[in-house]
């Protein structure tokens, strides 16, 4: 390869890179993108506080999502059990409970596929256990950093 033609392709690249870059901060600036990411971002500590009925609905967003994260595990754990663990409907459910809650499993697997899905599905329910408690109390812990931060700046 000439020295010409590499710097020809690095231009190239550097002029691609710069209206992909534009095309970026165009689209994140553009009035919908804001009104969707200001239910999932948080005010920054120098703005004032949200109001309390705003804050009561970032807080029920976040409720149903860690609700719908539950609700998508348990359907997991409750097909894994019932098709790989062969387990009535009603068990297979009570297991995938009790093992999402960290409670433990009910019900002994008899083959070795049904033995690995109840493996990894304990190793994903505590997991998803811990992130639905995070997603669920992030509000809450934000509005709390908060409020120490504007009495910080007004002592």
């Amino acid at each position: 390869m000439s020295i010409r033609l590499k710097i020809e392709m690095t231009r190239d690249f550097n002029t691609f890179r710069g209206q992909m870059e534009s095309s970026l901060l165009n689209h994140n600036n553009s009035p919908d993108m804001k009104q969707r990411n200001q239910f999932f971002s948080f005010e920054h500590k120098k703005k004032a506080l949200q109001p309390y009925p705003e804050f009561l609905k970032r807080l029920s967003m976040y409720f149903f999502i860690a609700l719908l994260l539950v609700l998508i595990s348990a359907m997991i754990g409750c097909l894994g059990y019932h098709y790989i663990g062969k387990l009535p409907w009603m068990d297979a459910f009570y297991n995938a409970c009790m093992i999402l809650t960290g409670m433990g499993p009910v019900a002994e697997m008899q083959t070795g596929t049904a033995k690995l899905f109840s493996s990894f599905y304990a190793l994903y329910s505590g997991i998803a256990f811990l992130s639905t408690i995070v997603i669920f109390l992030a509000p809450v812990i934000h509005r709390l950093m908060h409020v120490f931060h504007l009495e910080e700046q007004e002592n």
